[in-house]
């Protein structure tokens, strides 16, 4: 469906390839910028020269719209203003001059043009990296990376006071993006992505994301992810798990996927050929299991980033990779609190399979939708039970933690594990009667 589309700073760099993309596929974009000559003849863009740093010019464009009737489907608050300065040469109308187009200019036309928002609209407003408490600084840019932090500030307040009416608010930080902007701020610094690939994943997060995500902020350090697959991770795990996750999966140049369910593990963590890192999900309905194999996975490829290949798969390195990625994500927002115990217990020392901790298995089992399917742990001795190949077989004793059963075709003994999902057949007696 098309959707009416405003984006600021539509004249060059991200903002005219976002703009650009948007109308190839039939939106129709009003193209906010200083200079509009280039925008003119595109078909389904009309282009308004708008000086952010002007009231008057503000609230003119919004009213040029109020009389139109137009509903507003998108805002993308673009425009930025980079100055590379040292701090000490950052005057006061330096900051005044940056902050008016990235602050209040960015405000003022939200403001304005709120009544003529969807209410199941999106406001996406572009950050940067620079602006992230406790991300890398650079020297001379005081007065663009404290504006950047004032948007995201401004976002998450504006999130919250329009949670329950809409329309919804976000705060995309972006990294390095090859533009005009930064080449005239940073002569001859080559970024790792261009304004074209950042456009794409800008405006299909803009006219889709807030459908699925409720988290307020994003960040991303080197590269977009795939927003297909981030949908795919991000609805499988706990709503309050997305913003940490997001942070782990957008620090680290590797691939999750959300794959069919395997019999023989929850999730698989491998280096390609080509060279790639690449994470396998199994898709299932319980968001913590889903949680713990995604960080399972990811301390894998941290541990083998960190101290090489030569180190042991679940050794101590992937131990203590594990517990740091787990620690921020033990706390009762993100597990219930029957959960909280049981999962403090096991990662005082991870196993390198969850399945091997019967108390972690049995608690998260909880959390699994309901199935005719039984543990073989609450079985009683005789029960005749079939496994999903098809086949068939007797529950005989328990040695140690496992239990000995007989395969009734072959009449061959294999070991089960206590937690192995089986369906009944039927309950036998010692002497092999029906009960």
């Amino acid at each position: 469906m098309k959707k009416n589309i405003i984006i600021t700073g539509a004249g060059r760099g991200i903002g005219r390839a976002t703009a650009l993309l948007a109308a190839s596929q039939g939106n129709q974009v009003y193209a906010i910028s200083r200079t509009i000559d280039d925008l003119k003849e595109i078909e389904n863009i009309q282009p308004f020269s708008v000086d952010l740093t002007n009231l008057e010019a503000i609230t003119s464009f919004c009213k040029e719209l109020a009389t139109r009737g137009i509903l507003i489907d998108v805002l993308i608050n673009n425009a930025g203003k980079l100055e590379n300065i040292p701090f000490k040469e950052t005057t006061f109308d330096v900051f005044e001059s940056v902050f008016k187009v990235n602050v209040f200019g960015l405000a003022e036309l939200t403001r304005q043009l709120l009544p003529m928002i969807n209410p199941k609209g999106h406001v996406v407003n572009i950050s940067s990296m620079g602006g992230v408490q406790g991300s890398s600084k650079f020297p001379g840019l005081a007065a663009y990376s404290s504006s950047k932090g004032a948007v995201i500030t401004l976002t998450e307040l504006l999130a919250e006071e329009f949670k329950e009416t809409g329309p919804a608010f976000n705060a995309l930080a972006f990294g390095a993006v090859q533009t005009e902007m930064l080449e005239e701020a940073f002569p001859g610094y080559e970024a790792p992505l261009s304004a074209a690939e950042m456009g794409s994943y800008l405006l299909n997060f803009a006219v889709t994301g807030h459908q699925f995500i409720t988290v307020r902020f994003y960040q991303f350090l080197l590269v977009p992810l795939n927003f297909t697959l981030m949908i795919a991770v991000f609805d499988s795990i706990p709503t309050t798990a997305i913003p940490q996750v997001e942070l782990y999966l957008s620090s680290w140049e590797v691939d999750v996927k959300v794959v069919s369910k395997r019999k023989t593990k929850h999730g698989d963590y491998r280096k390609t050929l080509s060279g790639a890192h690449q994470i396998t999900i199994n898709k299932g309905s319980n968001p913590y299991r889903f949680l713990i194999t995604l960080i399972h996975e990811l301390a894998h490829f941290v541990a083998f980033q960190e101290f090489g290949y030569q180190i042991q798969p679940h050794g101590k390195e992937w131990k203590m990779t594990f517990q740091k990625l787990m620690l921020p994500l033990i706390n009762p927002t993100v597990f219930p609190e029957s959960l909280l115990t049981v999962i403090a217990l096991h990662f005082k020392n991870p196993k390198a399979s969850s399945d091997t901790d019967f108390k972690l298995v049995m608690e998260l089992s909880r959390f699994d939708p309901v199935t005719d399917k039984t543990y073989v742990f609450e079985l009683e001795e005789g029960t005749l039970f079939s496994i999903p190949d098809g086949r068939e077989f007797k529950l005989g004793k328990k040695r140690v933690k496992r239990f000995e059963c007989e395969e009734v075709s072959t009449r061959k003994k294999y070991i089960f594990s206590p937690h192995a999902e089986v369906t009944v057949i039927k309950i036998l007696s010692q002497n092999n009667q029906n009960i």
